[in-house]
C-alpha cells in the first residue's frame, strides 16, 4: 500500500532514503534494448551526472545509486535542516542551477541589470 510522502519523510529529522525510478511499457534507460537493437548506453553518464548535480543543488547527499537496464537506484540522506543556515543569494543560485530561467518582463530593470552582470 502506498503511503503519501508527508507520512514518511520527516519535515525536521534528516533521514535516510532508498529510492527507485522505473520505466514504462518495456522502455530501456541504459544498456541495449533487446527488442529493437538499440543502445542507451550513452544514458548511464547523464543520469549520474544529472543526480550528483541535483544532490549538489539540494540539501541531500548521495550514498550510492545505480543506473540498471529499466530503472534507477539511489540512497539518499536529506537534512532539512541545512537550508536554514545558506543565504538567499545561496539558495537562489542552487535554484537556477537546476531550474534556469531567465527574468520576466513583470520584474524591474534594475534587477535585471544586476542579475545579469554578476
Amino acid at each position: 500500500m502506498a503511503y503519501p510522502r508527508s507520512q514518511l519523510v520527516s519535515d525536521e529529522e534528516p533521514g535516510f532514503y532508498h529510492c527507485v525510478s522505473r520505466c514504462v511499457r518495456r522502455a530501456f534507460l541504459c544498456g541495449i534494448d533487446q527488442q529493437s537493437g538499440k543502445d542507451f548506453e550513452h544514458r548511464r553518464q547523464w543520469i549520474e551526472s544529472r543526480i550528483f548535480k541535483l544532490a549538489d543543488s539540494f540539501a541531500v547527499s548521495v550514498y550510492a545509486y545505480a543506473a540498471m537496464l529499466s530503472h534507477t537506484n539511489v540512497v539518499l540522506r536529506s537534512d532539512p535542516q541545512a537550508p536554514w543556515q545558506w543565504s538567499d543569494r545561496k539558495v537562489a543560485e542552487r535554484w537556477m542551477a537546476v531550474f534556469p530561467g531567465s527574468i520576466s518582463n513583470h520584474d524591474s530593470p534594475a534587477q535585471a541589470t544586476t542579475a545579469t552582470s554578476q
